[in-house]
This record gives C-alpha cells, structure tokens and sequence, in this order.
C-alpha cells in the first residue's frame, strides 16, 4: 500500500508541475490583450467565474472571466 501511496504523491507532483505551465502561459497572454485594449482606451472587465474565458463585449470592451 505505501508503494502506491508514493506512486500517487509523485504522479500528483509531477502533474501540477506540468498543469501549472499552460495555465501560468494563458493567464500572461490575457494580460498582454488587456494591456493592448487600455492602451487603446478600451475597457476590460474582470468577473469571477467558474471556468476561464474571454471575449469581446460590444467590440469596444473586454471582458475577463475567471
């Protein structure tokens, strides 16, 4: 039983290592898209949601949802 217990401890670190690399690179890439509508003078929105997305909002604003 400890065999698979280990298993299991270094799968799970093995797998949020390799999770946590496209996340990091998606949320760097919604930052530099809103970084590009400020500088145009257009809104972003940040809104708390269950699952990570983005759009535009009448083609003037931005809207973040995570």
């Amino acid at each position: 039983m400890k065999a698979l217990e280990s298993l299991w401890k270094e799968t799970k670190e093995r797998f949020d290592k390799v999770e946590k690399s496209p996340v990091d690179c998606y949320i760097a890439f919604l930052r530099e898209v809103a970084k590009i509508y400020l500088k145009q003078s257009r809104r972003v929105f940040f809104r708390e949601n269950r699952i990570v997305h983005w759009g535009k909002v009448g083609g003037r604003s931005l809207v973040l949802q995570f």
